[in-house]
């Protein structure tokens, strides 16, 4: 059976069997909306919208949408109103039976010789109360049912109070660790900031910026207090160790730093080493003298057309690496020279880049 079916209901849109009575139609009348059945039904009919959310609280039954403001609130029923219209549709309908027993008692001890229609009124009373009492009824079940709907919601409002209460525990436990590690982190900076002091003032005897006092264990006890005593013990014109070692390899490198030391080295052999990377793109097929191989120049600054270099390949030390660089070695067939570049020949284009080191004695 539809309950939304118009011939189920009175004019005034009452339901036709009692425990149905408070139908969502005739709260939507008791709430002002002025229609029939249909279309109120109609009204129902809209586009997609918002996803609602609801609560239950104070017996009040409310909802609102996601992007409104927290405190704003629609209702869909109250269950103090509901039983206020349920208990006052019972008492006028025993107000009814009441009013009909009256008049029947009236006609009985007024008029004996009506006595049979007394009695028809006080069945007319009788069924009046067996009427209201069946409302009572079924209305009671409705205020049960709106009850346990009450109970339910209260479970779930009781339920989301414990999440958020674990969830305050989490962010407050969250809070005490950043509180934590904020303090610690304040002391690593108040450490640091120590430290920097102390390295200045065993460096140049000051802390900030200002000079160290005498009893400051940094007092004369420094590496620029011990540099300057070194320059008055040596006069003022001494070198670093850096400065030093500058010092000999200039001199070493200069040809003309021990003249008659040094043998006239014109007409021996002298060697070169350069190193090249090979790609793995930019191959040429069908190289000329060599049909079939695959071919690229590659520039190399230095190297002469007459060279006959000794050429291998540059390892990384990781096996899953060197083992490709191996592989691809394999598929080099020849190198020739040029001036300022070499030609590289191989059976097949290379997977993957390899660096070579060529040694030139010339």
């Amino acid at each position: 059976m539809n309950p939304y079916d118009k011939k189920h209901y009175h004019n005034d849109g009452r339901y036709h069997n009692p425990p149905y009575y408070l139908t969502a139609y005739q709260i939507a009348v008791s709430r002002g909306f002025k229609g029939t059945v249909d279309q109120w039904l109609q009204s129902l009919v809209g586009a997609q919208g918002e996803a609602p959310v609801f609560r239950y609280e104070n017996q009040v039954f409310e909802y609102r949408y996601e992007s409104d403001p927290e405190d704003t609130w629609r209702t869909v029923f109250d269950i103090d109103e509901i039983r206020s219209e349920v208990i006052s549709e019972t008492l006028d309908a025993a107000e009814a039976a009441k009013l009909g027993a009256e008049a029947a008692q009236g006609l009985a001890e007024g008029h004996a010789a009506d006595a049979e229609n007394a009695k028809l009124a006080a069945q007319a009373a009788q069924q009046g109360a067996e009427t209201a009492q069946g409302l009572a009824g079924g209305h009671a079940a409705d205020a049960e049912n709106a009850k346990l709907a009450a109970q339910q919601a209260q479970a779930g409002a009781e339920t989301a109070q414990g999440l958020s209460e674990s969830a305050m525990s989490s962010a407050a436990q969250a809070a005490v660790r950043a509180m934590m590690s904020e303090s610690a982190a304040a002391q690593s900076e108040a450490n640091a900031d120590a430290y920097a002091l102390d390295s200045e003032a065993w460096a140049v005897g000051k802390r900030g910026g200002a000079d160290v006092p005498s009893t400051d264990p940094a007092y004369n006890n420094n590496s620029k207090y011990y540099m300057e005593q070194a320059s008055e013990i040596a006069g003022g014109d001494f070198a670093t160790k850096t400065e030093a070692q500058g010092y000999v390899s200039s001199h070493d490198q200069d040809p003309n730093a021990h003249p008659g030391l040094v043998p006239d080295l014109s007409g021996y052999a002298t060697t070169a080493l350069y190193t090249v990377t090979i790609p793995a793109g930019g191959w040429t097929v069908g190289a000329q003298n060599y049909e079939g191989l695959y071919y690229q120049t590659i520039p190399l600054s230095g190297i002469l057309s007459g060279d006959n270099p000794v050429v291998d390949i540059l390892q990384t030390g990781l096996e899953s690496t060197d083992k490709i660089i191996r592989e691809n070695w394999s598929k080099v067939t020849r190198i020739t020279t040029a001036a300022d570049s070499i030609t590289v020949y191989a059976t097949e284009v290379l997977s993957a880049a390899i660096m070579i080191r060529l040694k030139v004695v010339r």
